[in-house]
């Protein structure tokens, strides 16, 4: 019995080791993807540049406003800034469509080698929302265990950032404010 433990748990690591792989393959062929379609344009590398002029310029202005009280010049520029983020969001729409592709390709390959088959264990059991999605397909109640879509999402948050800090793929820093950002302010 406990030799089949083992084995069961040395299959786990060896299905959650391929599904990390094939999550971090398929985040370096998206990157790959967007820098051919987005990131190598000359459009891309303008709009950036005029973007950060913008946000420079409209720092300023909002330094001498407070001084002055006139905030004319600087409406003028947020509705700049944000017609030119708007732009860029269009520019990157090819490559966001490239990569669901490539996300959907995965997932549709590794579903087919573990649909149905506990991938990983988690220490927790998920509020029921998540239930559905972390023991899809899977056959009995303890909901520890762990489909591979779960894990494939789990995998991809986690490594497609890094990925895209690492070829230097990050948005350009704006003032916009984010989901995150008052979290990140306190």
């Amino acid at each position: 019995v406990r030799s089949a433990q083992m084995i069961s748990k040395k299959m786990l690591y060896g299905h959650s080791f391929l599904i990390l792989l094939g999550s971090i393959i398929s985040g370096l062929i998206s990157e790959a993807l967007s820098w051919f379609l987005v990131y190598r344009t000359d459009d891309y590398q303008r709009l950036t540049k005029q973007i950060e002029k913008t946000a420079e310029k409209l720092k300023k202005e909002q330094e001498t406003v407070k001084s002055k009280g006139k905030d004319v010049k600087v409406k003028l520029l947020q509705e700049k800034r944000a017609e030119e983020e708007r732009d860029l969001t269009f520019l990157k729409m090819r490559s966001m469509l490239a990569v669901t592709a490539t996300m959907g390709i995965f997932v549709g390959l590794l579903y087919s080698w573990f649909d149905g088959k506990v991938v990983a264990r988690l220490p927790f059991i998920p509020f029921p929302l998540v239930q559905k999605l972390s023991h899809r397909n899977l056959i009995g109640d303890d909901y520890t265990e762990c489909s591979m879509v779960f894990l494939f999402i789990l995998c991809s948050m986690a490594v497609r950032p890094s990925i895209q800090k690492l070829f230097g793929h990050s948005q350009p820093k704006t003032s916009t404010p984010s989901l995150f950002s008052s979290f990140s302010q306190s």
